[in-house]
C-alpha cells in the first residue's frame, strides 16, 4: 500500500518522510544508518584495569587517531589513556587489587564499578568495546556488551595458559 511513510532513526534525531511501501521504508532506514556511521565519529569504549594495560591501550589510541582523528574514546583507563583523549569513568587505581584476600575485601566496591561500567556501555552504545587484559573484570563487561550486540575486540587478551584451555572460547 502506497502512502506517506516516515523512515527514522530516533536515537540519532534523523528522519525523512517519503512516499513508499514498507520495504522501501526499511531500505531507507538502512541507508540512513549507513550514512550516520559514515559521518559520525567512531566511538570506542576501552577498558584497561592496570598500569601496563593503560600504556598499551594509549599506544593503540594514538595509532587509531592517526588513522581517524575524529575517533572518540570512553571507558576505563589511567593517565596515559587520558592523555590520548579517553574520558575515563573510573580511575584505574580503583580497580587495582592483587590477591584473593584483597578481591574479597573489595568485592562490593568492584561489583559497583562493574555495574557502573556496564551501565555506561549501555548508555554510550559504542561502536566497539576493546578490553585490554584484566580478565576478571573485562570478561564480564565483554559478555554484557555482546548481549547488547556491541562488538568486542580484545587487545592483549588474557594469558590463556594461566586461565586454562576451556576459557579460550570466551575470548573469541
Amino acid at each position: 500500500a502506497e502512502g506517506v511513510y516516515c523512515a527514522a532513526l530516533p536515537e540519532q534525531g534523523i528522519g525523512i518522510a517519503l512516499k513508499a511501501d514498507d520495504g522501501e521504508v526499511r531500505a531507507a532506514q538502512a541507508i540512513l544508518a549507513g550514512l550516520i556511521h559514515r559521518f559520525l565519529p567512531m566511538n570506542v569504549f576501552l577498558i584497561a584495569g592496570e598500569a601496563s594495560g593503560d600504556i598499551h591501550a594509549a599506544r593503540l589510541m594514538r595509532a587509531m587517531k592517526e588513522l581517524d582523528p575524529s575517533v572518540l574514546f570512553s571507558g576505563v583507563g589511567g593517565p596515559a589513556m587520558e592523555a590520548e583523549g579517553l574520558h575515563s569513568l573510573i580511575p584505574v587505581s580503583q580497580l587495582n587489587v592483587v590477591g584473593f584476600a584483597e578481591i574479597v575485601r573489595n568485592y562490593h566496591r568492584l561489583r559497583r564499578l562493574l555495574t557502573l561500567t556496564c551501565n555506561a556501555v549501555e548508555r554510550i552504545k559504542p561502536d566497539v568495546v576493546v578490553p585490554v587484559d584484566f580478565p576478571g573484570f573485562n570478561t564480564r563487561v565483554s559478555a554484557f556488551a555482546r548481549s547488547r550486540n556491541i562488538p568486542v575486540m580484545w587487545y592483549i587478551a588474557p594469558q590463556l595458559w594461566a586461565w586454562g584451555k576451556g576459557r579460550a572460547a570466551s575470548f573469541s
